[in-house]
């Protein structure tokens, strides 16, 4: 049975993060001009194990990363060096070396770092790993290994045999499967191991054990460039310039995931997470922000298909500009189904669970899920979050309003449209549904109709809830909550969604003009309008990561039965129009004192 592609939007917080990490450390390394070299594959490829984790691959091209430090909030960039200065202190200072000095005469156009499993973990198994007996407790204990290309190979050749030792390191060199293999120890325990892989890399790893794994893959060529799938979703995501790019072995990070949570996120059976073998994703700088390629895989075995449609066209024409919220998607009762399925991660007493959602509308309503709602709701469908319309020609924004003085805060609407295979089914329901509004909860229900249309609405005792729903034509049916929130989509409004440039810059997407749904939010207008939607206070890192974007847009398609695509837009704010100052330079490292002086 084929089934669609499930959202990635919860995905969507995870890549952003990973894309500011990226950006901070590459940003470091960008203050060098290095020849741009473009590979097919990334940097390491041909050496990272099957069994790999993850990888994050940074451009060193310094025009690209000085453009990027223009993007953002004063707040945002210094949250972003922040990282960079504790990262380049970690990783090179504390250790003696200097990048400038050290690194850039010979390191090549692109850096990898990589993350890999426990040795006995059940990710250490061929690709793709199990999901069962994960030991991993948090990113920070997982080996990883540093790949920097060689330029100049005599002189990283020169540099690397001559380790710069701080105070108590010391150094030693064996030899493995012809390759000298050097450890830079104190106190007895490892603080680095390199080595030199041909002509081709320097690696910098947290043991010997992971270069050992290097060099075997190296010999072997079972290298993850050797997987079809992972060469494949590269060359779909490929950019001619890019900042990174970004590779996730999906199951062994869902186990990861889940391996500590107490109770299972009731999203992650919603993400590429669950049944994909992997995924890659290419970002690239544009004149507004940041442009995210990715590209999702099925394992070959997967008895789990992709439906091949991308029917999601209409729905951004049937909202108004000033949407702050849209999800749409060109089948519900297909996405249900990928949400429902067996194995989808959820949480049995999350009230996200689809058993306990099936249960609550058959007690409350008297309504089944799937013959009731599910058998006409396979259409092109979308979910939004508007700025309520006025009431009697005047908006509530904190002004007299009918004699009454009202809050100074925006109220919200919510609007959730379908396309219906079965238009008489679909009434049934809904008439279904009005008597038990009107008999059990004693709702004021009445019918009209707008532009020759049909129009029902709720009207809770007391008046404190308003719920309309209808048709906008003779087949999109749609429920608005929110009073007056109908007229924001009947009569159509006459300017849309599509058109607004803050959605066509978010959702751009050449190569996915045939797709299967968006995902759009603006940020800067959630975050500075006063409205009724309760935002729980962010951490400051958090808001000031939010505050620096304008808009997010998502595009996502079927590629193939066995291949989902999605673009990520992330426009940001520009309030530096000039190149902003330099990084502050590394500080020596204050010596250790030695046993004697203790």
């Amino acid at each position: 049975m084929k089934h669609l592609s499930k959202a990635v939007l919860p995905v969507l917080v995870g890549a952003t993060v990973a894309v500011a990490i990226g950006a901070a450390f590459g940003s470091w390394l960008g203050q060098q001009q290095t020849p741009r070299v473009v590979a097919e594959l990334p940097t390491g490829a041909t050496v990272l194990p099957q069994t790999t984790l993850g990888t994050i691959s940074l451009s060193t091209d310094v025009a690209q990363w000085q453009q990027l430090r223009q993007f953002g909030t004063l707040q945002s960039r210094s949250l972003l060096d922040g990282l960079l200065i504790k990262w380049r202190d970690r990783l090179l200072t504390a250790n003696g070396y200097d990048y400038e000095r050290d690194i850039q005469p010979w390191v090549g156009s692109e850096v990898t770092l990589a993350f890999f499993p426990q040795e006995g973990d059940a990710a250490s198994s061929p690709v793709p790993p199990t999901t069962n007996g994960l030991s991993i407790n948090s990113v920070e204990q997982l080996p990883a290994a540093l790949i920097l290309p060689i330029a100049n190979p005599e002189v990283a050749q020169s540099i690397l045999t001559k380790p710069n030792l701080t105070n108590g390191q010391t150094v030693t060199t064996q030899t493995y499967k012809g390759v000298p293999l050097r450890q830079v120890r104190r106190q007895g325990k490892t603080d680095y191991a390199t080595a030199v892989l041909g002509q081709n890399f320097v690696v910098a790893a947290s043991s010997l054990a992971v270069l050992q794994r290097l060099v075997d893959t190296e010999q072997s060529g079972a290298a993850l460039a050797a997987v079809p799938s992972y060469r494949q979703a590269f060359r779909q995501t490929a950019a001619e310039d890019f900042l990174g790019r970004l590779y996730v072995n999906a199951p062994a990070v869902k186990a990861i995931a889940t391996a500590n949570a107490s109770q299972p996120s009731p999203i992650l059976g919603f993400t590429p997470l669950q049944h994909n073998q992997g995924m890659v994703a290419t970002v690239a700088l544009t004149s507004t922000g940041l442009d995210l390629r990715g590209a999702n895989w099925l394992p070959p075995d997967s008895k789990i298909l992709y439906n091949v449609e991308n029917n999601a066209k209409t729905m951004p024409e049937r909202l108004p500009a000033d949407t702050l919220l849209l999800v749409s998607g060109g089948n519900f009762r297909q996405l249900w189904d990928a949400y429902s399925q067996p194995g989808a991660g959820v949480n049995p007493r999350n009230p996200l669970n689809p058993t306990m959602l099936r249960e609550g509308l058959s007690s409350t309503t008297g309504l089944n899920v799937e013959s009731d709602l599910l058998s006409w709701m396979d259409g092109e469908f979308a979910l939004a979050l508007l700025p309520s319309p006025a009431v009697d020609g005047k908006i509530l924004d904190g002004k007299i309003v009918d004699g009454k003085t009202m809050d100074a805060k925006q109220a919200l609407s919510f609007v959730f449209l379908v396309q219906a295979s079965d238009r008489p089914a679909a009434e049934a329901s809904l008439a279904k549904l009005d008597s038990v509004m009107s008999d059990r909860y004693r709702f004021q229900v009445s019918a009209s109709q707008v532009g020759g249309q049909p129009l029902v609405q709720w009207v809770s005792p007391y008046g404190s809830l308003a719920v309309t729903h209808g048709w906008l034509d003779d087949q999109t049916a749609f429920l608005a909550l929110g009073e007056n929130a109908s007229s924001s989509i009947l009569p159509p409004p006459a300017s849309s969604l599509k058109a607004s440039k803050a959605f066509q810059a978010a959702v751009s997407a050449a190569d996915l003009t045939a797709n299967n749904g968006h995902f759009f939010l603006d940020i800067e207008r959630m975050l500075n309008a006063q409205t009724t939607l309760p935002m729980p206070p962010l951490p400051l890192g958090a808001e000031a990561v939010m505050s620096a974007i304008r808009t997010i847009g998502v595009t996502a398609a079927i590629a193939g039965d066995r291949t989902s695509r999605y673009n990520l837009n992330l426009n940001l704010q520009q309030t530096s129009p000039n190149d902003p100052s330099p990084l502050p330079s590394a500080q020596p490292k204050t010596p250790e004192p030695s046993p004697s002086q203790r």
